[in-house]
């Protein structure tokens, strides 16, 4: 099932969020990056098959979400595109709104309130996995996600992508 991953342009990557869920947040995959692991939907059909996408931010300064009583054991959902604006001093900034449902104890509160993820850093890239799978109602689970691409093949495509940028 693995083809190689690939680097997107930008804009696409953005248009890919569209109804993903998020399904980690990592500091581990690439040296003094963060990483947005998601399933994402490759069409608007209900039914979609999935694609893993990764938005790699290089050289974060800020990172803001409220999560507030937030419980997110099953990731969360991205509920837009995402939108990349450049700053005067050429940093960019990363705004995408989510659905986090909001609880009180054990009772939900809010099922799905949108709150904007916003991340402040040097630069934004994307990264696609070249194989889909079959569309799951939930989550597509860790295997299933690895077989889509593996994080060693996301890492090596993400990591010369960020050094690419670098000599740019």
């Amino acid at each position: 099932m693995n083809a190689i991953p690939i680097e997107l342009p930008l804009d696409e990557a953005l248009r890919m969020i569209d109804f993903a869920r998020l399904v980690a947040i990592r500091w581990d995959a690439i040296p003094w990056c963060l990483v947005l692991d998601m399933d994402a939907p490759v069409s608007e059909a209900t039914d979609a098959p999935l694609r893993r996408l990764w938005i790699v931010f290089d050289g974060v300064s800020d990172v803001t979400w409220r999560l507030d009583r937030a419980r997110l054991p099953n990731g969360c959902l991205l509920a837009s595109a995402g939108q990349v604006t450049t700053e005067a001093d050429g940093g960019q900034i990363f705004e995408a709104r989510t659905m986090v449902p909001s609880f009180d104890g054990n009772d939900l509160v809010q099922p799905a309130a949108h709150e904007t993820l916003r991340v402040h850093a040097k630069r934004v890239i994307g990264i696609a996995s070249g194989a889909v799978s079959a569309f799951s109602a939930n989550e597509i689970g860790l295997e299933r996600r690895r077989a889509i691409a593996s994080d060693e093949e996301m890492t090596r495509v993400a990591v010369a992508a960020v050094q690419t940028d670098e000599r740019d």
